[in-house]
């Protein structure tokens, strides 16, 4: 990569940040003005331009001014309703409903909450016992369930790879309308729009960050959903475990649930009130069993004739999150209000960069 598309990469990046922290400030809580410590270390490590930097620092305000102007207005969700008044209909409410006429109320359920988002009183439960284990992110679908349909999709349509891109979009853009636009899987839509524009660019950190950016300013607020917190901060943990290109694939697997599971452990905990002892473990141990449950789910559940084994998978995978609930073990974490969150958020990213600039290899 020549050094006129990495400064690009990183400016966006650096973009992203400053974004992030302004909006952080005036819509959650002063006390996240504790995150300047990240570009502030990272302007220092790579040795950027003032100039730049200031230039960034004030473009940084300017989603905060139009916040003024959008307030409460949150355009994925209008997106979602505009379509439906445009079809006359819903397809999530038609696919909903045949779900709930197809079948008992236990595989209904699992079935709502895995495929659709959607909770009922038997499915909260679980949904419930998910977060006890601190797994929560592999239940709710988010860009972590896309992603995978979306490589699935490429690797099926390989030749030519367009056809398996511009299919992804599409089957991305469809299954984002039925979770009626919500901001995780959003990202995952406007990052691979982004793909197409810096399709030259091998940096991941680009597609991410301007994804980011494009949110932040069609709906300013978005910044308070947990959400988004989640989906991004993960996001570039794993492009940054990546990105040391370890060949061992366990080691690889271990070091991304391990970091992901680190960097949100002010957020679970403030979901669950607290946080589960082998949330490492769970997350290692559940991650490919959900996915496989999850990607059969999606593909069958439309398929009435085979209802048993549908009805047997929900019971299976029910069976399993009661039984690992029972070994459980979860810890009450009361400290993470927002002043430890930001502290916390800008220490362990503080960290990373300096391991990252001690291997001479910091976000390429």
């Amino acid at each position: 990569m020549n050094t006129n598309k990495k400064n690009i990469d990183i400016d966006w990046l650096l973009i992203f940040i400053f974004v992030y922290i302004a909006l952080s400030i005036f819509l959650a809580n002063y006390w996240f003005i504790f995150l300047y410590v990240i570009p502030i270390t990272y302007i220092f490590l790579t040795k950027k331009k003032i100039l730049h930097v200031i230039i960034y620092f004030i473009a940084s305000f300017i989603p905060f001014g139009l916040s003024f102007l959008i307030k409460d207005f949150n355009c994925f969700e209008h997106l979602s309703n505009w379509i439906n008044t445009m079809l006359k209909f819903s397809i999530r409410d038609k696919l909903l409903n045949y779900v709930n006429e197809s079948y008992d109320s236990e595989t209904t359920g699992i079935i709502n909450l895995f495929i659709f988002n959607k909770k009922d009183n038997y499915s909260y439960d679980i949904y419930k016992m998910v977060g006890n284990l601190s797994i929560t992110y592999l239940v709710v679908i988010s860009g972590f369930h896309l992603n995978i349909l979306k490589t699935i999709i490429e690797k099926i349509l390989y030749k030519p790879k367009i056809l398996g891109n511009i299919f992804a979009v599409f089957f991305i853009l469809f299954y984002t309308y039925l979770l009626n636009f919500s901001i995780s899987t959003s990202r995952v839509l406007i990052s691979t729009l982004f793909g197409f524009i810096f399709y030259k660019n091998k940096n991941k950190y680009i597609k991410t960050a301007c994804s980011g950016i494009l949110s932040m300013i069609i709906y300013p607020r978005v910044i308070n959903d947990i959400g988004f917190n989640l989906s991004y901060l993960c996001t570039f943990c794993v492009i940054y475990i990546l990105s040391y290109k370890i060949k061992n694939f366990f080691i690889n697997q271990i070091l991304i649930c391990f970091v992901c599971t680190i960097i949100s452990l002010p957020f679970i905990s403030s979901i669950n009130n607290g946080i589960s002892l082998f949330a490492i473990i769970n997350s290692l141990l559940f991650t490919y069993f959900i996915n496989i449950f999850f990607v059969i789910l999606l593909l069958t559940f439309l398929i009435k004739w085979i209802y048993p084994v549908q009805k047997y998978l929900c019971w299976f995978i029910t069976n399993v999150i009661v039984g690992f609930n029972l070994i459980n073990i979860v810890v009450n974490l009361k400290i993470w209000n927002l002043y430890f969150q930001s502290f916390y958020i800008a220490i362990f990213f503080t960290i990373a960069m300096i391991i990252r600039k001690k291997t001479n290899f910091i976000f390429q």
